[in-house]
This record gives structure tokens, sequence and C-alpha cells, in this order.
């Protein structure tokens, strides 16, 4: 917060004490949110990684598909419709040594149980 000018009061050594930070937690709330309402998500979610911090961005589902760390990880597969398009869809959510990863099958109809 320091390095965008507001960190006011919260460099000072009383804010090392728990005590101190519970009895001042609406001023500091305060300071947050007017730190994460001045800058975009990915500066906070970068620089938050790069001070070791548990952050994400929250993200609409246009955003996630334009994700570059999940691009990377080549997270979204296409998926062939039973009509013959393609369409994208999350891939598996984990990989295996080795390189095995799960992949979609689609299955006809006739091989889905039907509903009651």
């Amino acid at each position: 917060m320091d390095e965008v000018s507001i960190a006011a009061d919260l460099v000072d050594e009383a804010y090392l004490s728990l005590a101190h930070r519970q009895e001042n937690f609406p001023h500091i709330q305060g300071l947050l949110e007017a730190f994460f309402l001045i800058q975009d998500s990915d500066t906070v979610y970068r620089d938050g990684q790069r001070w070791g911090l548990p952050i994400g961005p929250l993200r609409a589902p246009e955003e996630v598909l334009r994700d570059e760390h999940l691009a990377a990880r080549e997270f979204f597969v296409p998926v062939e419709m039973a009509d013959g398009s393609t369409a994208t869809f999350p891939g598996a959510p984990y990989r295996f040594s080795g390189g095995f990863v799960a992949r979609f099958v689609r299955r006809s109809s006739a091989n889905t149980p039907k509903r009651c």
C-alpha cells in the first residue's frame, strides 16, 4: 500500500501488535478498500503474488477464457459437439506426472442414462 501512497499510518510500528490491529480494524478496512478500488485486479493479483499473499482476482466468464495463466497450461480444450460444431470447455483441473491428462469423451445420447 505504501507503493501507491495510501499506507497512511499503517507503516507505524504500533501495527506490528495484533491487539493494535484489532482495535483499529475499521480504519485498516477503510484503507484496504481504498487500496483495492484505485487499482485494477491484475495489478493487485500480481503484486499480491509477489508479496506472498493468498489473493486472486474474481473474474467474469469471458475474462477467464482470456486468462494467460490458464492459456499457458492449455486448461481450455475444444470439444466437438453432437452437431459437429466445436465448443470450448474447461479441461482437467490437474495433470499427472508422465504427461497423462484427462480428456473429454462425447457420448451418444443412446449411452446417456434417462432421467425419470
